[in-house]
């Protein structure tokens, strides 16, 4: 509090400010859309290659090439003004569904971190696309609670490291220093990291910000690597576009803390 003329009058405030590039809501979108779109485009191509639905679920096929087309359309959609909130509500609802999938995995396998993962993914995906309609409301209430969803996720993911060590430690390129289990167990703790960041709204961008960019850096590193060596291996297509879209999810929630701060 400062005085002017012996009357006490408020210090303004001072806001930090972020670089452009940091805050704009253009990076989630196009990491989020981008990712979508190359994950449909792979399970359209790769048609045994899906969500885990009973293989004699009625017309398979045809729902499979439906819902690749949802998810395409969609992520399309989501880069015109006029169509991102329908496009975001209805790719939004695919993967929800897409989340319901693995539900039967989790109830009957609920020991095993990996029934929980592929749930967990698709339901991040599933929280990025409400993030983007979110960030088109006024709803700070919204935005808050959008920072506390993330966290369970946030924590499924890093389990998944921690107790999967061997797998995930041979994922690491070889030519990366330190052991792959080093990177594995590193990697592990920076997810709890993310979850514990957002817990509260002071270090909520950062973790946001330090997670999107954890998960582009698996896609540079990790899968695309391998595609360059196994080019028509689906899994690691899929993985790249759940990290690019992962990537975009918590961007856009970033962007979300940002605006609250």
């Amino acid at each position: 509090m400062t005085f002017s003329k012996g009357i006490p009058t408020k210090r303004p405030r001072i806001h930090m400010k972020v670089p452009p590039v940091w805050g704009t809501r253009k990076v989630g979108l196009l990491l989020l859309s981008g990712g979508l779109a190359l994950f449909a485009m792979v399970s359209a191509l790769n048609q045994t290659f899906w969500q885990p639905v009973p293989d004699d679920l009625p017309h398979r096929l045809l729902w499979v090439n439906l819902a690749s087309a949802v998810g395409f359309g969609g992520a399309v959609g989501l880069q015109f003004r006029v169509m991102r909130k329908p496009s975001a509500m209805l790719v939004a609802a695919l993967y929800f569904l897409f989340s319901l999938s693995f539900l039967p995995r989790v109830l009957n396998f609920p020991q095993l971190i990996g029934a929980w993962l592929g749930f967990a993914e698709h339901l991040a995906i599933t929280a990025g696309l409400l993030y983007l309609l979110i960030s088109w409301t006024g709803n700070i209430a919204w935005r808050v609670a959008a920072r506390l969803v993330y966290v369970p996720l946030a924590v499924v993911f890093g389990l998944a490291h921690l107790l999967s060590l061997p797998e995930t430690a041979a994922m690491v390129p070889t030519w990366v220093p330190g052991s792959g289990q080093f990177w594995a167990v590193f990697t592990g703790l920076a997810h709890l990291a993310v979850a514990f960041g957002l817990l509260t709204p002071r270090f909520a961008l950062m973790a946001c910000r330090g997670g999107a960019t954890m998960y582009l850096l698996f896609a540079i590193f990790v899968w695309v690597p391998n595609l360059t060596a196994t080019p028509l291996k689906a899994f690691d297509w899929s993985c790249l576009a759940i990290s690019v879209a992962l990537a975009g999810a918590l961007w856009t929630l970033g962007d979300l803390q940002r605006e609250t701060a």
